[in-house]
């Protein structure tokens, strides 16, 4: 009879158990990674019913909200853009401090998916929230992924560094264990730089584009192109590339998604832009915005309207103008910027939006450059050649513009990169930092050397993402940061969780409303 009683209070115990997690309290995140500024919808399940709850991201209250009769909650949260890299806790609260809670993780972290960051090709990050002025004089080298020569800049998805060596491989390495991800022959050199869109890593060589899977390495779809080709770009599901050599010379659009199983694709659309000759051994790079697409090939720059045609029908650039260097353009505030001339070599800015492309202002700078590709950040456009950095506005009243600022650096000239208030500039044995409010003869705020570069690659270039700055070299890639760890994941103890200030009278207010209903 006793051993009955038992279990039947066994039995009710875990039926309680079983009634209590089902009506857990729980967080689900539309977006659970990504870097500061990211939008995110919260939705909490199993909190007390018609009830204010608070949303907390780490110690800092963000916003507040009213559940539903079934203890719902649904808010857009904004992750500050003071976050850190790694796991911040997101945390939903009862305002009166009893009843259900829960918290979430959300994993800061920024990536870097095309050679010169995005489908624009500013070269920017918008936050940096461990490098500042302040603290980057402090970077060490903390560990070189392996590979040899390393041909192109590294891209940053997800966990992943992707990189081109110069035995024609694509590698993938962990960015936070360094395990290797996978190893592949990409194709017959030259290679380009590789790009990221729709879970596909996508590269181009000599007369071919091919896409390959970021989480194996398998070949999702291939493509024949002209010989000379430049490195793609991925913008909303479209790959562009452009490719010289043959009468079929100009851009290329193929859907990312095209094929699967090594298929081979055929472009949505085709601009021929009338170049047959090919610049060894790379050709250029478009940049994607504001509606258009831009192209530098055969010493012009061509502007396309995206989406212009589809079925594998040709286009028509809207615009050209000449004299182009043959570098990738960038584009940022409605204006195209690329290199243009000879002697002398020039910055030009074009208008974006105007029915043909002429340089609304020219700046000069020195011409001696393996990578003229111009660094777009806030109102400054950065370049660098024949070992001086220039930094001109970015927008200017004047047909020519001078610098707001240049400094001297040793070495053949790479490509610089902007992240928060840094600009990174990359030579043949150095990368240097300066603060982009730097001055005429400014003192970098650190420098170190790479170990050297390969002669003649014009994609490569760095990255920099929470805290690292990965740098090519002919030993691998070479990272450098603080050797600190910020960001690590921990729940918060919710007796630290103070609400804040700011939404206290909007609460208090709320509550009241509230209290009335039910009474």
């Amino acid at each position: 009879m006793l051993s009955r009683f038992i279990a039947a209070l066994v039995a009710m115990a875990i039926v309680n158990l079983a009634s209590s997690l089902a009506f857990a309290a729980s967080i689900s995140l539309s977006v659970q990674a990504g870097p500061p500024d990211t939008k995110t919808i919260v939705k909490g399940t199993g909190l007390g019913a018609n009830a204010i709850h608070e949303v907390y991201f780490g110690l800092q209250q963000l916003t507040f909200g009213v559940t539903d009769g079934a203890g719902k909650l649904t808010l857009e949260l904004n992750i500050p853009e003071t976050a850190l890299p790694g796991n911040q806790v997101i945390s939903i609260i009862p305002h009166s401090g009893n009843g259900a809670s829960a918290q979430k993780f959300f994993e800061v972290r920024t990536n870097w998916t095309h050679w010169h960051h995005d489908a624009a090709s500013t070269g920017r990050v918008a936050f940096d929230n461990v490098l500042k002025t302040t603290t980057v004089k402090n970077l060490g080298l903390s560990w070189r992924l392996p590979g040899g020569s390393v041909q192109s800049a590294p891209l940053l998805v997800d966990k992943a560094v992707y990189y081109i060596t110069s035995d024609g491989h694509l590698r993938a390495v962990n960015r936070n264990t360094r395990a290797p991800v996978f190893n592949i022959v990409a194709g017959a050199l030259p290679l380009t730089a590789p790009t990221y869109g729709g879970g596909k890593v996508v590269v181009a060589a000599a007369g071919k584009i091919k896409a390959f899977s970021s989480k194996t390495g398998a070949l999702a779809w291939k493509a024949n192109l002209p010989p000379g080709v430049g490195t793609p770009v991925v913008s909303d599901g479209i790959v562009y590339v452009v490719a010289e050599g043959n009468t079929n010379a100009g851009v290329f659009a193929f859907k990312v998604d095209c094929g699967t199983g090594g298929a081979t694709c055929t472009p949505v659309w085709h601009a021929l832009l009338g170049s047959t000759s090919s610049v060894p051994p790379i050709e250029s790079s478009v940049a994607v915005g504001g509606g258009n697409v831009y192209a530098v090939a055969g010493g012009k720059l061509y502007g396309l309207k995206v989406g212009c045609n589809t079925g594998g029908a040709t286009c028509t650039p809207y615009a050209d103008w000449g004299s182009i260097r043959n570098w990738a353009p960038a584009f940022s505030n409605n204006y195209v910027f690329a290199v243009v001339g000879a002697a002398p070599v020039e910055l030009a800015a074009f208008l974006a939006n105007g029915p043909s492309l002429s340089p609304a202002w020219k700046g000069q700078f020195d011409n001696f450059s393996k990578n003229g590709t111009v660094t777009v950040a806030g109102n400054q456009a950065f370049v660098l050649g024949g070992g001086m950095l220039s930094a001109f506005p970015a927008s200017c009243s004047a047909p020519t513009c001078v610098p707001n600022w240049e400094t001297p650096l040793l070495g053949g000239s790479y490509a610089t990169a902007v992240a928060g208030d840094i600009v990174y500039a990359l030579t043949e044995d150095h990368v240097y930092a300066f603060p982009a409010s730097c001055s005429n003869n400014c003192r970098p705020l650190w420098q170190a050397g790479t170990g050297g570069l390969p002669f003649f690659a014009p994609y490569i270039s760095l990255a920099v993402a929470d805290g690292n700055v990965y740098v090519p070299g002919n030993q691998g890639i070479n990272v450098f940061n603080l050797n600190n760890l910020s960001g690590q994941a921990f729940l918060v103890d919710k007796a630290r969780l103070k609400p804040s200030p700011q939404f206290a009278a909007a609460e208090s207010r709320l509550d009241i409303r509230l209290s009335a209903a039910r009474h």
